[in-house]
């Protein structure tokens, strides 16, 4: 936001300087002319510095994201919904990356934190030195934060009031079928195989596990011979049985 009140300024003294310099109309237009050519120069490189400094380079030189849902409950304030991670390798990282970069970020002047939805995801890059973007979409709004501040959202591919849906739709694009063979409610496990007996072990599936609707399922309603849909980064560790590294959610369904 500082550079928009360096921008500013410039262009009030310079409005300023041409109302009073004794030159013909014509010399003052062309002034005028070149004035705000030099501002909107002025104002895109600002933005593409500030873009390539909070968005880009953050996410180049991170090696892991962290996703989080949360709602803002009126009553008990910021609640987390869901958190997990998503490796830098895998597929889901770089598609969501690539929806990232895409887009033009505009820093507000008025930080009012009123702006925020009631719902949004937040993402978080870091590497083993630290975290290096901290990115918060809410739901509707077309409004993010970036680092704490307050900026507009502006996507090529959709508009900015749909990126939460569109992030959404990301995170939950694909998915592995599985068919539930054991659940064990005391140790917070589910066994599972997916088509051709491919067995795997999901663990704290408690933490994961949604109705189709979005809402928690209590593990204990689980049965074999359910069908899931375990959303993840797509990284699996090749143990017996195999187990996904990050799941996003588990899904039963109906």
């Amino acid at each position: 936001m500082d550079w928009v009140m360096c921008l500013i300024p410039f262009a009030v003294c310079f409005a300023g300087v041409l109302a009073a310099a004794k030159v013909t109309k014509k010399k003052k237009a062309m002034l005028a002319v070149v004035g705000v050519v030099l501002f909107l120069v002025a104002t895109i490189g600002s933005l593409a510095v500030y873009r390539y400094r909070n968005i880009l380079a953050p996410i180049r030189k991170s090696e892991l994201l962290t996703v989080a849902e949360l709602r803002l409950d009126p009553l008990r304030g910021e609640n987390e919904q869901n958190e997990t991670q998503i490796g830098g390798q895998t597929a889901l990282y770089q598609e969501i990356q690539r929806y990232l970069e895409q887009a033009v970020y505009l820093p507000c002047i008025n930080q009012d934190a009123a702006a925020a939805g009631t719902q949004d995801i937040v993402l978080q890059y870091q590497d083993d030195a630290g975290v290096n973007l901290w990115l918060a979409i809410y739901q509707d709004t077309g409004t993010c934060w970036v680092n704490g501040k307050k900026a507009v959202f502006f996507p090529w591919e959709s508009q900015g009031r749909d990126a939460y849906q569109t992030l959404a739709g990301i995170l939950e694009s694909g998915g592995t079928p599985l068919t539930v063979t054991a659940v064990d409610v005391e140790n917070d496990l589910v066994l599972a195989v997916q088509a051709g007996e491919k067995p795997y072990a999901l663990h704290k599936a408690s933490e994961k596990l949604r109705a189709r609707d979005g809402g928690r399922l209590p593990l204990a309603e689980l049965s074999v011979g359910d069908r899931l849909t375990v959303l993840s980064d797509g990284a699996v560790l090749l143990s017996d049985p195999y187990q996904f590294e990050h799941i996003y959610k588990i899904y039963r369904e109906e």
